[in-house]
């Protein structure tokens, strides 16, 4: 009986020794599940929290490159951002372009090149005016491609089309005390905003008819905002003399007016120039469209007293552009003692601008009258930042040649904040009107330049020549001509004998320009302008503006403007 209670004990004992380990192993499971799941939890929240400080890190870079630190300038190493500090810095990435290696439709991906070599491992490349993000790449292909992006189009490209890219990569890491995450963005190179998007025209010949005829129509895709609109209209009239009146040259968003003529435009007479003859005329239309909806449609219209009249346009819509101002003026009498035509007080930032003056001048009087040259001029305060080049002689009201448009163009680099820019007119006597129309864009990388007098001779003359010094992308390039015959017999600019040229022509003069021997005044010069957007222009590209004339004796000038745009910012990624 005693051993039979003694071996009961021994083996409750052993029990109770069992279930004390048992409990023991309980607790340091439960200890260990509980220690590894706070250490989870606050790694999760540590992970999170570097998250934060990196994308902040992000944003602070950013934002200096927004504000004018170049890409490869970003470098912030250690900053304190509570709970941690991050380090950021900026890669640019501007390869030579490489080129299609195969025809691709407006849906295909991946996107295959000859080589990737020197391109961002994502981001976004430009084949012709379509934007295309991309997620990877291999050496011959961008994988991951998603096609017309950022407003524009996805269409097909041939074989051999350069693919562009010029874009500045930003990593920030954040860290929190043993936490470390990463954050990027990709956005084009500029350290300044930039314009949105472009879209342009280059219309063919179109004949005007007595009611309202549209000779140019421009679809955008763009979002609603802000729209700058730049036309270069040009006009050709062999028959009887024809008008057209003020106010029916006409820019519309749809049905809306936007802008017109200020005064008549009077052309033809027939093919020769004279007092009483000029077959060609040019005006030019700007215009800010403030908070224009979704995908406008902007067009042309004009009307004529009779037939004979033939029209062309060359125009470019920039969307989103990032600081502009616009003014537009009614007629002013041009005295003989300098007189301001507008006078345009500018709401824009400190920086670079570019300025666009379109004036239509009007003779009004019985008498031929003239502004000199120089006399019409682009001013900042005293200083003349751009003028005619030629004298500017008009006919009698009476007569075909009595009025004329004008564009002109200067850069004005550094400039103090909300500059007032003036155009001032000088003329032989009273009779002349003038109206002026003037935009001003701040804070765009561009290039400018006056060429000053050029004979053009009997072979391609290169009347100006403006080397860039820009980043790879899309360029809007303006030129405005003038031209005087100083011969003494008839000289002519044959239709496709003026252009724009990169390697090839890319945009010339539709219409036959015709002058008078420099004995007949009010028919020996002329001023036009040329319009073109070059997509996917490579870097520092050169552009050229060359005319060829019939005969010796033309001297020409042009001030060429070159604006170039980027892209919006791509997005975290």
């Amino acid at each position: 009986m005693r051993n039979r209670i003694e071996n009961q004990r021994g083996v409750t004992i052993i029990a109770a020794v069992f279930i004390i380990i048992i409990l023991a192993f309980m607790g340091v499971m439960f200890l260990t599940i509980f220690t590894t799941s706070s250490t989870s939890s606050l790694n999760d929240f540590g992970s999170s929290q570097a998250l934060s400080v990196a994308e902040g890190g992000l944003a602070h870079a950013l934002y200096q490159f927004k504000t004018g630190t170049t890409c490869t300038a970003l470098a912030f190493n250690n900053v304190p951002l509570n709970p941690g500090t991050f380090t950021a810095a900026g890669t640019r990435y501007n390869p030579a372009s490489t080129t299609l290696s195969g025809a691709i439709t407006n849906v295909e991906t991946p996107i295959p090149v000859f080589s990737t070599a020197g391109y961002a491992p994502r981001g976004r490349i430009r084949i012709e005016s379509e934007e295309i993000n991309y997620t990877g790449l291999t050496p011959t292909s961008f994988t991951g491609a998603q096609r017309g992006v950022a407003g524009t189009t996805a269409v097909g490209h041939a074989l051999g089309l350069q693919v562009s890219q010029d874009q500045c990569q930003i990593q920030s890491t954040g860290t929190v005390v043993n936490a470390v995450r990463t954050a990027e963005v990709n956005t084009p190179n500029s350290s300044s905003s930039s314009a949105g998007g472009a879209t342009s025209a280059d219309t063919a010949s179109t004949a005007v008819g007595v009611a309202a005829t549209n000779i140019a129509g421009l679809a955008t895709l763009f979002p609603a905002g802000d729209n700058l609109i730049i036309a270069v209209v040009s006009f050709r009239n062999t028959g009887v003399s024809r008008n057209i009146a003020a106010g029916n040259l006409r820019l519309l968003n749809g049905a809306v007016l936007k802008t017109s003529n200020p005064s008549l435009i009077r052309v033809g007479g027939g093919a020769a120039p004279s007092t009483t003859i000029f077959p060609q005329e040019t005006q030019f239309l700007l215009y800010k469209d403030v908070g224009a909806g979704a995908s406008p449609t902007y067009n042309v219209t004009a009307v004529a007293s009779g037939a004979g009249v033939s029209a062309e346009v060359k125009m470019i819509v920039i969307n989103g552009a990032p600081a502009s101002s616009f003014q537009g003026g009614a007629n002013v009498a041009i005295g003989i003692a300098e007189t301001t035509i507008l006078t345009h007080a500018s709401t824009v930032s400190a920086g670079d601008n570019i300025i666009m003056a379109a004036v239509q001048v009007d003779n009004t009087s019985g008498g031929t009258r003239t502004i000199t040259a120089g006399n019409l001029r682009l001013k900042k305060g005293a200083a003349v930042l751009a003028s005619n080049q030629f004298d500017i002689t008009l006919a009698r009201s009476a007569r075909v040649n009595r009025g004329t448009g004008i564009l002109l163009m200067a850069r004005d680099s550094g400039a103090a904040a909300n500059p007032t820019y003036t155009v001032t007119g000088l003329a032989s006597n009273n009779g002349i009107n003038g109206a002026v129309k003037i935009i001003v864009l701040n804070g765009l990388q561009g290039a400018f330049l006056d060429s000053g007098s050029v004979g053009v001779g009997i072979a391609e003359t290169v009347v100006g020549s403006l080397n860039t010094s820009l980043p790879a992308g899309d360029n809007v390039i303006i030129a405005a001509n003038q031209y005087d015959n100083s011969a003494a017999a008839q000289r002519n600019i044959l239709a496709t004998n003026e252009r724009i040229v990169v390697g090839a022509a890319q945009a010339s003069n539709q219409f036959d320009i015709n002058l008078c021997t420099n004995g007949t005044p009010e028919c020996d010069d002329f001023a036009s302008g040329l319009l073109w957007r070059h997509s996917g222009a490579s870097p520092d590209t050169t552009y050229d503006v060359r005319a060829l004339a019939s005969a010796a004796g033309i001297n020409a000038e042009t001030k060429i403007m070159v604006i170039h745009l980027n892209s919006s910012i791509y997005g975290w990624q």
